[in-house]
């Protein structure tokens, strides 16, 4: 085979060229390094050209490349972020031994019933809106791909049973041991990178949902608070952000923003101890 004969063809090549280029390299014959036979052939046999692995994606992970890719290319995405202090919510955490996600869980579904646009999916060119608040909780598989179990009708449940839904729809997803209704009719999604220290997350809103938050980093910060004369005091709070993509398609920004604050001033004011009775 003459090596330029994919780029005689304007950089196209066949079944033909791939099969000559194997033949070539069993028998040992030289190919340019330019080749894009050649390129394409190491990429199939494991390699780039360069030695360098190329590792095929796992089903998994296939799955969520074409389900992300698609929502990328079918939501306009928006981004908005606050700031969250977890004080109130730590102290109580800490005596029940709870991670920040169930209280995060619990006020987002709270806001979503003050907000229910966000609690609903596009179709065509309208808005369905929910019932009930199903929310998917996304879990890794130890760095292989992600899956989202959701916890259906969560609206129902107070923060401990919240709480331990969470934590069992997670061990089984870990242990490979979720059915299919326990990743269906989703209708909202938390992703929580937050344990290993983020910043600032942009996710990638779960289609045909509307919106996804995001728990980032909580870390020991300096906090300016009012004090009792008029002026300000400084202390040390658990503060971290909560940030969420949505479709601007179905929300607008004031919208998104105000259910972000809602959210926010529950996770900073609510009466936490009185949920675990």
């Amino acid at each position: 085979m003459d090596d330029n004969d994919g780029r005689r063809r304007g950089g196209l090549i066949d079944r033909a060229d791939v099969a000559a280029r194997l033949t070539a390299r069993e028998a040992g014959t030289p190919v340019l390094a330019a080749d894009p036979v050649a390129r394409a052939t190491d990429v199939a046999a494991g390699t780039d050209g360069d030695g360098d692995d190329v590792i095929p994606f796992n089903p998994i992970r296939r799955s969520t490349a074409e389900h992300l890719t698609r929502s990328l290319a079918t939501a306009a995405h928006t981004l908005v972020t606050t700031e969250v202090d977890y004080a109130i919510v730590d102290a109580v955490r800490r005596r029940a031994g709870l991670t920040y996600l169930p209280f995060i869980a619990r006020a987002v579904i709270d806001g979503l019933h003050r907000f229910p646009h966000l609690n609903a999916s596009v179709v065509g060119d309208g808005l369905r809106l929910h019932p009930h608040v199903n929310l998917g909780i996304a879990v890794d598989l130890d760095f292989e791909g992600l899956i989202v179990p959701v916890v259906h009708e969560a609206e129902q449940l107070r923060l401990t049973a919240l709480a331990a839904r969470i934590a069992d729809l997670a061990e089984r997803a870990r242990s490979r041991r979720l059915s299919q209704a326990d990743i269906e009719r989703g209708t909202f999604t938390i992703t929580n990178p937050g344990g290993y220290g983020t910043l600032v997350t942009g996710p990638i809103i779960n289609q045909p949902q509307v919106a996804i938050v995001s728990t980032d980093g909580v870390r020991m910060r300096p906090v300016a608070l009012p004090d009792a004369d008029g002026g300000w005091q400084m202390t040390v709070r658990p503060v971290g952000n909560l940030s969420m993509s949505f479709d601007h398609r179905a929300v607008d920004g004031a919208y998104a923003s105000a259910f972000l604050a809602a959210v926010r001033d529950t996770l900073a004011t609510r009466d936490w101890e009185s949920d675990l009775s």
